[in-house]
């Protein structure tokens, strides 16, 4: 969500920024949570005893140093960008927490048990992507829309609506594309 509410906001709606921050800041602190959440969740899964001990360094170890862990402490890191981007709407450093949200998803999964993976990588690359600019753009879409209707801005909605759509239709294309090879 936090891919796409910023892609919205930096190449279709530019003045949708406010509205859009409030979106990627509360999915972003969220994810946050989430993504630190899953480590000690790895760690209690993979034990099979339950809740490990905190003296015991070896399972908090293996679970920092699993794909699970690298990659939530990834997603940790580009969301946390993201939220710094967005105070200024710092563009460039937006494009970087795309790059690393994406990577941070190919690191577990499908996308290093699948061969080959020469497809496989970036039809996952882009499968998550085009995922992310679809979901997060509906629901700022969503956000924008009520807002230019409850501001009596019909053509302001439609307008935002318009520019979405033909991206949407490339993102479902992609899709389709990336999860057929996938």
């Amino acid at each position: 969500v936090v891919i796409g509410a910023f892609v919205f906001a930096a190449k279709l709606e530019p003045k949708a920024r406010p509205e859009t921050t409030r979106v990627i800041q509360t999915v972003g602190w969220v994810g946050i949570g989430f993504s630190l959440l899953q480590i000690p969740l790895f760690a209690m899964s993979s034990t099979g005893l339950g809740v490990p001990a905190l003296g015991s360094g070896t399972i908090w170890g293996d679970a920092l140093g699993s794909s699970v862990g690298v990659a939530a402490l990834i997603r940790t890191a580009g969301l946390g960008l993201m939220l710094a981007a967005t105070r200024s709407w710092a563009i460039w450093m937006g494009w970087l927490s795309v790059t690393i949200l994406v990577g941070a998803e190919l690191i577990t999964g499908h996308t290093r048990t699948t061969e080959p993976v020469w497809l496989v990588l970036p039809a996952d690359a882009v499968h998550v992507l085009a995922a992310g600019i679809w979901l997060g753009g509906l629901v700022a879409l969503a956000v924008v829309h009520r807002g230019r209707r409850a501001a009596n801005d019909p053509a302001g909605a439609a307008n935002a609506l318009g520019r979405f759509s033909r991206l949407a239709a490339w993102t479902v294309l992609a899709l389709t594309v990336a999860g057929g090879a996938l």
